[in-house]
């Protein structure tokens, strides 16, 4: 309890703490996710504490991490280069933001630093503000080209500051493509021109993405099959959600045979559906003939534990050839018959020679049978059986609610 507490509060000492006198707590999914995921929030607090030189308070931060060998390697490699943090910082204080990016260059971990957000910020807005200027007019090229100048030496933005300045138009006009939605043919400027992928337009569609995502995901819970289809048809024309598009309108498909198959009261219909796609078994009208079922099951149950293999039956008997029901059907009928060997074990009118032998056509001999006869005194019968009744199989025989046979 101590452990998942110090967890919800994102405090990750006290949970180090906590593991190191339960060594066995390693195995908790949520120990397992402070890996996965408290390390985006710790790696900028590290780097930001010994930017302040403070090294006490970097220790205990990267302390519930150092058993961990890329986590160690790390933390050393920041350790070693405290100085070159430092100069980062100084340089993003003073807006020097040619010398930063290439400081970035040379330690590529200062991209997770929290300046490092404001020297992404300050070239986005320089970006834009040049991009802006280029189409305005002619003219106002050379102040642009001015601004771009800091980050033509940077690595990850010198392509697309070169691009800007020799072939503008490919921006303006994957631009347009946004503009009017089509985003099948902004994604086919990306493959043609990789450097737009770094631009901000570029992170902008992909956030849309994933709030498109997002909301096909909420659409397929609620089972909205009308923003399913509008919100796949959007997510269909990006690359990276295409198949999950598409599965999303194979989903609205077979929940559309799903009500054309219950809409004409055709159960085998329903329970292949059911059968070959799991995922709509939450769908309102699947959980609603899953729950007729169990309780038809559980009904028809206490019937054959009374050896009522009649009122059995009738709750059964729409299921009595769905092929996914098979085994549940058969299994409360043998009961059925079971209980009725028990009830009327004694009755003179009953043929148990020709009863047990129908038992025997449809289950074959089993324990069941021979614990159940040796336990009435109809043991010697079964024996008596073995060939003259082969098993064939329950679906293969003449449907009967009750196997008992009375004498001619």
């Amino acid at each position: 309890d101590a452990f998942e507490v110090a967890y919800k509060v994102r405090d990750f000492e006290q949970v180090h703490q906590i593991v190191q006198k339960n060594v066995f707590l390693r195995l908790h999914p949520l120990y397992c996710d402070l890996f996965q995921n408290s390390w985006k929030e710790t790696l900028p607090k590290l780097i930001d504490l010994l930017a302040k030189g403070d090294h006490r308070g970097a220790k205990k931060v990267i302390t519930p991490y150092l058993e961990e060998e890329k986590y160690q390697q790390i933390y050393t490699t920041l350790a070693k280069q405290r100085q070159d943090i430092v100069i980062f910082y100084e340089l993003i204080k003073g807006l020097n933001i040619k010398e930063a990016y290439l400081k970035v260059d040379h330690m590529p971990l200062l991209k997770h630093a929290y300046p490092y957000k404001i020297l992404e910020k300050k070239w986005e807005t320089i970006f834009l503000t040049a991009k802006k200027l280029i189409k305005t007019s002619a003219s106002e090229q050379k102040r642009a080209h001015r601004l771009l100048e800091p980050f033509a030496r940077v690595s990850d933005k010198k392509d697309l500051v070169l691009a800007l300045k020799k072939q503008p138009e490919i921006f303006f006009d994957s631009e347009k493509e946004i503009e009017n939605q089509n985003f099948k043919g902004y994604f086919k400027y990306i493959q043609r021109h990789a450097f737009l992928d770094k631009t901000p337009l570029h992170t902008k569609v992909e956030l849309l993405g994933e709030r498109y995502l997002e909301r096909l995901e909420k659409a397929e819970y609620e089972w909205d099959l009308k923003r399913m289809k509008y919100f796949s048809e959007i997510l269909q024309q990006f690359p990276k959600y295409k198949t999950k598009a598409l599965l999303s309108i194979t989903k609205i498909k077979v929940i559309l045979r799903l009500g054309e198959a219950l809409k004409k009261s055709h159960l085998p219909g329903v329970f292949d559906l059911m059968d070959q796609y799991h995922y709509i078994h939450t769908h309102d009208d699947v959980v609603k003939v899953r729950r007729s079922y169990l309780e038809s099951t559980k009904q028809a149950t206490e019937y054959a534990l009374v050896g009522d293999g009649r009122g059995a039956y009738k709750l059964l008997k729409e299921y009595w050839d769905i092929k996914q029901c098979h085994a549940k059907v058969s299994s409360v009928m043998k009961l059925s018959f079971f209980n009725e060997m028990k009830k009327y074990y004694e009755n003179k009118k009953v043929d148990w020679p020709k009863s047990i032998g129908r038992y025997l056509e449809r289950f074959g001999e089993d324990d069941d049978i021979r614990e159940i006869a040796k336990d009435v005194g109809l043991l010697d019968v079964v024996d008596n059986l073995k060939e003259r009744y082969p098993h064939v199989g329950f679906y293969q025989t003449q449907k009967r609610v009750s196997l008992l046979s009375p004498k001619k």
